[in-house]
């Protein structure tokens, strides 16, 4: 498994973005195997007219994918957001032939009304504690009815002592899916 030095910082710059991917690879045990799992969950959630939101969309590798996969139906509006300007100006290249959006904002100012499906992967663990749960509430509040929130988060457990990868999916069914797996 890989392990960053300490001292080590990641810098986003356009030189290290395109390896962006592998590091999170190395970095993030089951990353693809959860992009995996939610692109196959996308198909119960995306409806026609919808949005579909990539919150963190750092390379813009996952919501690539989802408009591969939904690219004929031409009613939906997929947008992929980050704080980190680079990152934007990254996708913006890479994906220029893919009718996506990206814009550089904080995920906690994004209006997400008529949105079907809404992801984030690592990116919410990075708001403040105090703004968390508001911007949890104002993602349900904006999804259509039977639509989906995607959460990847990493936390600690105490009493374990040891990392835990929870995988969520939350709907105004309400339905929830927990995935506990360890990592060392």
């Amino acid at each position: 498994m890989y392990r960053a030095k300490k001292s080590t910082k990641w810098n986003f710059n356009l030189k290290n973005i395109s390896s962006f991917e592998k590091h999170i690879d190395k970095s993030v045990p089951f990353y693809k195997n959860c992009h995996f799992i939610f692109l196959s969950l996308s198909d119960f959630f995306i409806q026609k007219n919808s949005r579909i939101i990539d919150l963190g969309c750092s390379s813009g590798n996952y919501l690539s994918k989802l408009y591969d996969k939904n690219k004929f139906d031409i009613s939906l509006a997929f947008e992929g957001y980050d704080a980190v300007p680079e990152m934007i100006k990254f996708c913006k290249k890479k994906y220029n032939k893919k009718k996506i959006n990206f814009f550089k904002k904080d995920v906690v100012n994004i209006n997400f009304k008529n949105s079907s499906l809404i992801s984030s992967f690592y990116t919410i663990q990075f708001i403040k504690q105090s703004k968390r749960q508001k911007l949890i509430n104002r993602i349900y509040n904006g999804l259509n009815k039977n639509g989906a929130f995607f959460l990847l988060k990493k936390f600690y457990q105490k009493i374990l002592k040891h990392k835990i990868c929870s995988l969520k999916y939350i709907t105004n069914l309400k339905l929830k899916m927990v995935f506990h797996q360890p990592m060392f």
